[in-house]
């Protein structure tokens, strides 16, 4: 859960300094990252470490998704969106 929400803190302070794709990719590539370790299960670390790291960036790829298809979506459809 405090993965979670630094994740979301996270998403929205990078999201205010650049664009929500940025925030988006990135989000998503750490996700895969952090994914990959549960993949190879050397030590417990590595799934901790991976466990906690899929929590946090899981919660940065909404918000930045969110940024990128409201800002192309059209004022009054933005709800349908």
């Amino acid at each position: 859960t405090i993965a979670s929400a630094a994740g979301s803190l996270l998403a929205g302070d990078l999201g205010r300094r650049s664009s929500g794709q940025l925030v988006a990719v990135l989000g998503m590539v750490g996700l895969v990252m952090s994914s990959l370790l549960l993949a190879l299960p050397l030590a417990l670390a590595f799934l901790a470490a991976g466990f906690l790291g899929r929590s946090l960036f899981a919660t940065t790829v909404a918000p930045g998704m969110s940024a990128v298809i409201m800002s192309r979506a059209k004022s009054g459809q933005r709800a349908e969106a």
